[in-house]
This record gives C-alpha cells, structure tokens and sequence, in this order.
C-alpha cells in the first residue's frame, strides 16, 4: 500500500525538466490524501551527493544489501528543493519506506524551503 514515507520508483523529470527516467522518491502527500487518481507530492532521492550535504539534502539509511527498511543499496539523499508530482499510476515499484525520523526531516526541510520562498525580498 502506498502512503507517506514509501520510497518508490516512477518515471520523472531531473530539475531542469529534461531526462526523463525511473528515479526513486519518497512519497509526501499525507497517507489519507493519496487515492488512484490525485496528484501525489513526492521529493527526489539521488547519489549525487555534496561533501558535506547541501542544506536541502537529507542523508537517507541504506544497506548494500537493501536489508535497510528503505530498501536503498547506496549512499543517497533526498533533494527536498527536488519536488515533483505523480499519480500512483506513474509508480512502476514500491521499494520500501522511511522510518519516522528520517520522514520528519524531510517534511520539516520541504517547510523551511517553501517558508523562505514566500518571505518578501529584503532589497
């Protein structure tokens, strides 16, 4: 079943809206919100990672065994300022899922991100 914090495969855009390809996400949309035909929010997740992080990157858990309860078999981050939307007919695999932890920062980045969006410029 999918709901908030599924780490899934669909098929998506890279941020410059060119490459599209079967990527991993994490799902976003509260678990109630999701049905067979609304949009669902999801952030992408990516190898590409700085050293250290960027600020809108969450380091993810992972195990080269995909033994981890997220299933990823990598090093890897979700790229919160990597937002896109899907409907679950767009999902091509349900890998795994996200502990809470790890879902909260998420979510709490993904506020922090679309807080500073809206603040005024101060120039």
């Amino acid at each position: 079943m999918l709901k908030q914090g599924s780490i899934i495969r669909a098929r998506v855009y890279d941020p410059q809206g060119q490459n599209p390809k079967i990527r991993p996400l994490v799902v976003v949309t509260p678990t109630a919100e999701i049905s067979e035909t609304a949009p669902i929010a999801v952030v992408a997740i990516t190898g590409e990672i700085g050293d250290p992080p960027a600020d809108d990157e969450i380091e993810l858990p992972f195990h080269p065994r995909g033994t981890s309860l997220s299933r990823l078999t990598k090093r890897c981050v979700a790229k919160c300022t990597w937002q896109e939307s899907i409907v679950k007919d767009d999902v091509v695999e349900q890998k795994g899922f996200l502990e809470t932890k790890y879902l909260t920062r998420i979510l709490n980045k993904i506020s922090e991100i679309d807080a500073a969006e809206c603040e005024p410029d101060q120039n």
